[in-house]
């Protein structure tokens, strides 16, 4: 009685487990007169018992390890099996693994009871004696094996805890992202210490007044922020947000929260709890790398538009110039002899077709105007491919127009270009159909016509009638767009070019 007595007063006592489990040890070597009294405790998950506190005999010989297997400890089987076990012949007893060392003790008896906690077991407490045992011994190790059990147990489960919250805190540290709570009825707010990191507050404070909290939103984002909250209250429904905060030095932080509503059995909202995340160096990132984009790409455009006004102040020019010479000298030799004029005549194509074929490049080199309306480009591309043979041209447009990222509509109308170029010279169509579709995610655009098709399984060239299709499949994968070609020969041919309206979409 006066051993369980004192363990009450030292299990309740705030010390670390050591210091506690040691004070009980050393309680019952006094109450129970015994040589040593030791408890050893199981991790939880783990097959080591770790020998916690130990009184009067040295713990170990010198060379046994603390921590040691339980399958490999003899009395383990204590804490394995969950059964009690005393004996009063210690040095025949099979659970006495190093009898030398008993007897050089002079020891006589051992008592051994496990410790076990929610039913686990969480360690083993046991006693040495050099005179025997009474039967009761283990009924007294009953009545105490229970609250030291569940003391180890409560230790173990702060333990965890603390160790839950610091991985949780240096999470949310890493990540820039706190976790956050606000009960409806009361107004009591609950912040994690990163919560006050972001938003600039002292922990020690507590979570600031609703209007302290609004002074540091950005007044451009005040109102927005006010609106969706409110709703999602109103409603009892999660709600997401990115606004700005304004810092007191002038500093700008952006923002992403979300936010979850806790009901109770009755679908009344009692909390919202949620999350709130610093994504002001992901902004920042973004940022840089639409600027990089968008130099990257004015820096490609202008040297496309500088080549391309050298090639037509010097190619195309030199081009138009031999055909012009040609032409004026053309009469004089047909005067002379008409097979030389006809020779010369087909020179003279020859240089005018090399002209417009140059210009057809400096044209494809040089970038659409960026607030050229997308239908009547492509519109103006087809006509213009198609001027020179006579087709009928129809354009039909579905869906609400949608903006387009220049480099995606240059390439769009280039490819259109270089399918109706190949209408005009190898299809021998009568009609020619452009269908724009302005999709959800996507543009589809179509060009038919009712030409004579082709063998989509000959080889690519010139002479196959489809040159350039390998370079439009390119040019759409470029932007990441899909080309499809079918045609049947007699039938005609279908050029479908889906594309995004942005290149990371």
């Amino acid at each position: 009685m006066a051993l369980r007595a004192e363990l009450c007063g030292v299990l309740a006592s705030t010390g670390t487990i050591r210091s506690v489990l040691q004070a009980c040890t050393d309680a019952m070597v006094r109450h129970l007169d015994v040589a040593c009294a030791r408890i050893w405790t199981l991790a939880s998950g783990s097959p080591a018992l770790t020998l916690q506190a130990s009184a009067g005999l040295d713990p170990y010989p010198d060379d046994t390890p603390e921590r040691t297997r339980v399958y490999d400890l003899s009395i383990g089987c204590i804490a394995r099996d969950r059964t009690p076990h005393l004996t009063n012949d210690l040095l025949n007893d099979p659970l006495m693994s190093d009898q030398s060392w008993a007897a050089d003790a002079g020891l006589a008896a051992f008592a051994g009871y496990p410790l076990v906690a929610e039913d686990r077991a969480v360690g083993i407490v046991a006693v040495f004696a050099r005179r025997q045992l009474p039967p009761d011994t283990l009924a007294t190790f009953g009545t105490i094996a229970d609250p030291i059990a569940h003391r180890i147990d409560r230790q173990r489960t702060d333990d965890e805890l603390r160790r839950s919250e610091a991985y949780l805190a240096e999470g949310q540290r890493l990540s820039q992202t706190g976790s956050w709570g606000f009960k409806v009825p009361s107004g009591e707010r609950f912040w994690s210490r990163e919560v006050y990191r972001i938003y600039g507050f002292d922990p020690a404070e507590g979570p600031p007044v609703l209007e302290a909290l609004r002074r540091r939103w950005h007044p451009g984002d005040r109102s927005m922020a006010d609106a969706i909250m409110e709703q999602a209250i109103r409603d009892r429904c999660e709600f997401q947000l990115d606004f700005r905060l304004l810092m007191p030095d002038g500093v700008v932080k952006h923002l992403h929260t979300v936010g979850h509503p806790v009901l109770n059995d009755a679908g009344e909202l009692v909390e919202v709890i949620g999350t709130v995340m610093d994504v002001t160096a992901r902004k920042i990132a973004d940022r840089r790398l639409r600027h990089a984009i968008q130099a990257r790409y004015e820096a490609v455009l202008s040297e496309r538009t500088r080549v391309a006004r050298e090639m037509h102040d010097g190619l195309l020019q030199d081009a138009m110039g031999i055909a012009l010479y040609l032409r004026a000298v053309l009469p004089d030799v047909r005067a002379a002899s008409e097979p030389a004029a006809t020779e010369l005549l087909r020179v003279v194509h020859l240089a005018e077709k090399t002209a417009e074929e140059a210009r057809q490049a400096i044209m494809a080199m040089r970038p659409a105007a960026a607030d050229e309306d997308l239908v009547g480009a492509l519109e103006r591309a087809v006509r213009r491919s198609l001027a020179q043979a006579p087709l009928a041209v129809s354009v039909a447009v579905t869906g609400q127009g949608r903006p387009i990222e220049p480099d995606i509509q240059h390439a769009a109308v280039r490819i259109v270009q270089e399918a109706a170029t190949n209408i005009a010279r190898h299809a021998g169509a009568r009609t020619v159909k452009l269908a724009i579709s302005f999709g959800t995610r996507r543009l589809r655009i179509s060009l038919v016509d009712d030409g004579t098709g082709f063998d989509l399984d000959a080889p690519l060239g010139a002479s196959a009638g489809h040159f350039g299709l390998v370079g439009m499949r390119e040019r759409a994968a470029e932007v990441s767009g899909l080309l499809d070609v079918r045609s049947v020969t007699g039938a005609g041919t279908t050029v479908t070019l889906r594309v995004p309206y942005r290149v990371d979409a």
